[in-house]
């Protein structure tokens, strides 16, 4: 958590912005709202989803939309990555990169869970992401989701269950997303053959540190492989980002929204390790 904070401080990040308005440095606004709150939430707490929305575009122009999965979350932290207590804010490292000029504008959004979120196994189990992008919809109005632009990021537990969270998103729902990104998510053989069966449409890629455990990496990429020839997805663009200090785990994060993301959501070509 400590290297987390300090790549934050490097970043040079401005102050949180307020529920609602704009600080002077910000990109835009923060919003929450309810979703499957009485589901995913202890009794009493309530706007499970929130979002960054970037204020610089017209109106009339529709935004991409980064939808980000949080993993296990052991202290059941509200907005969990997102604003919540201990994290640093992945809302505010959005704003910074936009901010910056080293990114186009985008929505990032975040659903919440707070119970039953002790084993990625058991996360997001009933996720409905037309369900997610239309409460989201409402609550940005008049600004409106590009549908057809639809980034989905997980980490961690958030991306380790193929019947929920990243891989429910992308192939249970009638919208279908622009790309997946699986941020040091658990890379066995059942989530190889599960990354295989989404969307052909969407580019996937798999990115893990190497430092803080192993992982079956060749068996997860061979398990997709033979569920590729099956379902015609292309490849996977697979990268390992070694030496990010001892909180690489956390650290990927803040890497990926810096150093890979402003490049999917401008569409250009993303290289994979050899």
């Amino acid at each position: 958590m400590l290297a987390c904070l300090r790549t934050l401080s490097v970043l040079a990040i401005a102050a949180t912005v307020t529920t609602g308005a704009a600080s002077a440095d910000a990109a835009g606004r923060r919003v929450t709202f309810p979703y499957h709150d009485a589901d995913y939430l202890w009794l009493g707490e309530t706007n499970g989803g929130i979002a960054f929305v970037p204020e610089s575009l017209p109106v009339v122009e529709r935004v991409p939309l980064v939808v980000f999965f949080h993993g296990v979350n052991v202290e059941r932290v509200l907005h969990f990555w997102t604003g919540g207590r201990g994290e640093p804010d992945l809302l505010e490292v959005a704003d910074h990169v936009m901010t910056s000029g080293a990114s186009l504008p985008f929505v990032l959004a975040a659903p919440s869970q707070t119970r039953g979120a002790m084993s990625g196994r058991h996360m997001w189990q009933d996720f409905d992401l037309d369900e997610f992008v239309r409460d989201l919809d409402a609550a940005i109005a008049p600004r409106e989701v590009d549908r057809d632009r639809i980034i989905l990021m997980g980490h961690s537990g958030g991306g380790c269950n193929p019947d929920g969270g990243l891989m429910r998103a992308a192939r249970g729902s009638r919208i279908a997303p622009w790309a997946v990104l699986a941020i040091d998510t658990c890379m066995d053989e059942e989530d190889g053959t599960a990354y295989a069966d989404l969307p052909e449409s969407a580019r996937i890629i798999v990115r893990w540190q190497p430092d803080m455990w192993p992982r079956p990496v060749d068996k997860f990429r061979a398990a997709f492989a033979m569920g590729a020839e099956q379902s015609g997805h292309a490849d996977l663009i697979m990268q390992v980002v070694p030496n990010l200090g001892p909180d690489a785990h956390e650290a990927i994060l803040v890497d990926t929204f810096t150093s890979l993301l402003p490049a999917v959501v401008a569409g250009k070509a993303i290289a994979g390790d050899p």
